[in-house]
């Protein structure tokens, strides 16, 4: 997947889905989303405790089909993440044709030494470079939407426009056992017309709507995987362009659950010119185990270069991880 790619999307709306009866329902914005029955009161968001220390191995697949695999590991306050299989860069420079190929290998390995250091407490994500000896800092909220920020400042030209757009979230009850965790699921959907503006004129219009099913641990909470965040911010057009969408849809998401799931699919569907075109992309959960962590995986080898990454440009800067 090529973190720097959107492409628009086509889709058939999902009426019927969406007039179900379900359990508890959250009608976080009027739109094209229909009013939900009256319920009592929904209850608290569910908050699985988390282990103070553990692993969990992940797989990811975005939707060209491309599987990103890994694993997650935590101690206290610190995160990190190795890929062991996928073609994900981790190159926010100026995006040239030679930094793109340095980093492009073969599919199925990672060609370059990279992985990520998380610090929850600050909230700081670290892209660490072994072959380069290089550490890049950034917020983790800027990784996650770093698509949108970066099409954001390479096309200005380019305007996004999103109207009638609705929330519907849903506690669809018992989600099953994923990774040997009982889960429950939830499920957002997000619908919404989209209109492209280019120079002036409408070059593409549409309607779409994104179902977001989630399984959210009940007995064992894990740390969030940014990667996953990611990767499925890329499905829904209104949620990278639309800081107010945005922050509806994390509203209706806190209303009944926090933490990570251990599994998310998402479908996208467009609706334009009388065509449908539909997009899958997922994330799984394959293993979870708690246990202290070796602490030193947890540490920046001395020596590196620093760098604080933003918008799709870096500069130098010689900090510490809790910067």
């Amino acid at each position: 997947m090529s973190p720097f790619r959107l492409r628009h999307r086509t889709a058939a709306l999902l009426a019927a889905s969406l007039t179900a009866a379900v359990e508890t329902d959250t009608l976080v914005a009027q739109g094209r989303a229909p009013a939900p029955p009256a319920r009592a009161a929904a209850p608290a968001p569910l908050a699985a405790p988390m282990a103070p220390a553990g692993s969990y191995g992940f797989t990811l697949r975005d939707d060209d089909g491309d599987v990103t695999r890994g694993t997650v590991a935590w101690q206290g306050a610190l995160t990190r993440i190795d890929l062991t299989e996928g073609e994900l860069s981790f190159e926010f420079g100026n995006g040239s044709g030679r930094d793109r190929r340095r980093t492009r290998g073969a599919k199925g390995r990672t060609p370059t030494r990279h992985w990520l250091l998380i610090d929850r407490t600050s909230g700081m994500l670290h892209i660490v470079k072994d072959d380069e000896r290089l550490v890049e800092t950034m917020p983790v909220v800027e990784f996650e939407t770093i698509i949108a920020r970066v099409l954001g400042y390479v096309t200005p030209m380019v305007d996004i426009a999103v109207t009638n757009a609705g929330i519907l979230a849903r506690d669809l009850g018992d989600g099953g056992v994923v990774a040997g965790v009982p889960t429950r699921r939830f499920q957002l959907v997000e619908r919404y017309d989209r209109t492209v503006r280019a120079l002036g004129f409408n070059a593409d219009a549409g309607t779409v709507t994104v179902t977001t099913d989630v399984r959210v641990p009940t007995s064992l909470g894990v740390p969030s995987n940014p990667l996953t965040t990611l990767t499925m911010a890329t499905g829904s057009v209104a949620a990278m362009f639309d800081a107010r969408h945005r922050a509806k849809v994390a509203q209706a998401q806190a209303a009944l659950w926090s933490g990570a799931p251990v599994q998310v699919e998402q479908t996208t569907e467009e609706r334009e010119d009388g065509k449908t075109t539909r997009e899958v992309r997922s994330m799984t959960v394959t293993t979870i185990g708690t246990g202290a962590q070796d602490a030193a995986r947890f540490v920046v080898p001395a020596g590196y270069q620093r760098k604080k990454v933003s918008i799709g440009r870096a500069s130098s800067a010689s900090s510490s991880l809790d910067d």
